[in-house]
């Protein structure tokens, strides 16, 4: 059995249906929790308790620090939700390892992602940059920094 849920933290305690009461009446259960920025059993942040959607987790993720435009511009979102689908997509694999492993153990798992964790997976570039040479991340526009030629070109046709 699989429960998957997006609330904030807390919430789902506050209903009576956490992962541990819930376990103690199904131990093969399976409880997803996609969160803007994970779950206290994971590790207590800042934000654990703030709600979030797509444009908060591209935010809080870094990707919108280098969308737009290249010179002036403030962050900029990326067009599809990739603060919304990035995250499940994530959460539907930890779903199939955890329901792999209750095949094999009879032993039921919690599984989480923080939305914010899953669009920073996208950062990887600003990551690098920053953490081999201190270089800040500023929005690309259309180009790549270290690839050339990259980017949309005007043509004849």
């Amino acid at each position: 059995d699989v429960l998957v849920e997006n609330y904030r933290a807390g919430v789902m305690e506050g209903l009576g249906l956490s992962y541990e009461t819930l376990a103690a009446h199904n131990p093969r259960l399976v409880y997803a929790a996609l969160r803007g920025f994970g779950d206290p059993r994971s590790g207590e942040t800042p934000y654990t308790h703030w709600p979030a959607y797509d444009p908060v987790a591209q935010a809080m993720g870094g990707i919108m620090g280098v969308t737009g435009p290249e010179v002036g511009g403030a962050p900029t979102k990326i067009g599809p939700g990739v603060g919304d689908l990035l995250p499940a997509m994530y959460l539907a694999y930890a779903v199939a390892a955890a329901c792999w492993s209750v095949q094999r153990t009879g032993q039921g798992q919690f599984v989480d992602v923080a939305m914010a964790d899953a669009v920073l997976a996208l950062c990887e570039r600003i990551v690098y940059q920053y953490s081999a040479a201190g270089v800040d991340s500023r929005p690309d526009g259309n180009g790549h920094p270290l690839l050339c030629p990259f980017g949309i070109f005007p043509a004849s046709d």
